[in-house]
């Protein structure tokens, strides 16, 4: 019987409270119809700010764009936001709550909520911190984020290491140069370098190419087992492409260096065909004068000149077909059988209309395998293991853009 008597008593008082919540909730509403009251609108957002709900939440908000009562009702929104953020609230609940919250916040303010929330162990406010950064887009706050890079947790780094590809400015660069020497794993090392490899076509000043050579001193002087998987190769050879033309003897140097080390055949690829563009423009181009056809069978497109184009030495035309199919062939006959070692392709535009993914065929037998292919200044080079062969035939099953337009396919047998 007291139980139950206890528990009415308990029920009484959640719905006057909810009641009591209505109705303070009401005259704030009406009070901010109406200028003036301003001691009034504050009394009432006192109140509002110890209400744990959304409906509390979204009031306060709203009346944060009230200058008069402004920071007031930033406050409350704060209190309500905090509450609805606690441990046993439901995640979705959370998230929303945080994302609310930050969303009224004035960048100068957000800043520092980013951080705190970048710096705690709740993967909720994390992932809304990187959201919000994401969704702000602003390089001034991002900036004031990155600034305190190395505090966060792993959680934290990774997630801002997945969004700054996208952002395309160097100004991350060094943050990211100090996260690569300080990591204590290799994984978020190699991560860390491939976001500074992303964003090294970017490095326009030579404050930003310093740091690219950093980098790249980092992925090739240390001995380090993690700098030798794929991905780590992959990004020092993206870092050095983008400093090829700047500093050459050093990339040389840099790529050496990867070459004497002991990698897997793709890494070791890679290299190589990095290294061929800086010897390539004095080799012969066995296409030349060969035939050139697409087994495909698939139609012209645009202002495609032809299969013939894709050879003809003027990087004024191009090839290509109707878009949007799974699989393109482009092949080479040449004159009679001789050894091969290197293909160049230069695509329609730089990571836009060109082979992406694609298998290179000697005579007919896979000799190499090319993903997420790279282009420096529209030009693609891979090596490839010598083989002696009287036709080279490209199948490419991925592209940038509706299709894999080829301005130029060259042939070589580099040294």
């Amino acid at each position: 019987m007291r139980a139950m008597l206890a528990m009415c008593v308990f029920l009484m008082a959640i719905g006057a409270a909810g009641r009591d919540a209505d109705r303070i909730l009401g005259e704030l509403t009406e009070a901010m119809k109406t200028p003036g009251q301003v001691d009034k609108k504050r009394a009432l957002l006192d109140e509002v700010g110890g209400i744990s709900s959304v409906n509390a939440l979204e009031a306060a908000i709203a009346a944060t764009t009230h200058k008069e009562v402004g920071k007031e009702a930033l406050a409350a929104a704060g209190r309500i936001a905090q509450a609805l953020m606690a441990p046993d609230q439901p995640a979705y609940v959370r998230r929303s709550a945080f994302m609310r919250w930050v969303a009224c916040q004035p960048e100068e303010q957000l800043a520092g909520t980013l951080v705190d929330a970048l710096r705690s162990d709740d993967f909720v406010r994390q992932s809304g911190a990187v959201s919000t950064l994401n969704e702000r887009h602003s390089i001034a706050l991002l900036k004031a984020v990155l600034a305190e890079m190395t505090s966060y947790p792993p959680d934290s780094r990774e997630g801002l290491l997945g969004l700054l590809p996208a952002w395309g400015d160097a100004s991350a660069i060094p943050v990211l140069l100090d996260l690569a020497r300080k990591s204590e794993t290799g994984p978020e090392k190699v991560t860390a370098l491939q976001s500074i490899a992303s964003l090294a076509p970017a490095a326009k000043s030579d404050a930003d190419r310093a740091m690219l050579l950093s980098a790249l001193k980092l992925a090739t002087d240390g001995d380090e087992k993690e700098l030798l998987g794929d991905e780590a190769i992959a990004a020092a050879v993206q870092i050095s492409q983008a400093l090829a033309t700047t500093h050459a003897d050093v990339v040389r140097q840099a790529l050496d260096k990867l070459a004497a080390r002991k990698l897997s055949a793709a890494a070791q690829q890679r290299v190589q065909g990095a290294r061929l563009h800086f010897s390539i423009a004095g080799l012969t181009n066995l296409a030349r004068g060969a035939k050139v056809s697409s087994p495909d069978g698939f139609d012209t497109e645009g202002g495609s000149s032809g299969d013939a184009a894709a050879i003809d030495g003027n990087e004024a035309t191009y090839w290509d077909e109707t878009d949007g199919h799974p699989l393109y062939k482009l092949r080479v006959d040449l004159p009679q059988a001789t050894d091969v070692s290197a293909i160049s392709i230069v695509g329609y535009a730089h990571h836009n209309f060109s082979p992406k993914d694609f298998k290179v065929l000697c005579d007919d037998k896979a000799v190499a395998t090319v993903t997420a292919a790279t282009y420096v200044n529209n030009r693609l080079i891979v090596a490839l293991p010598r083989t002696r062969c009287a036709s080279v035939e490209l199948e490419i099953t991925g592209y940038y853009g509706g299709s894999p337009a080829v301005r130029e396919l060259e042939i070589y047998n580099a040294p």
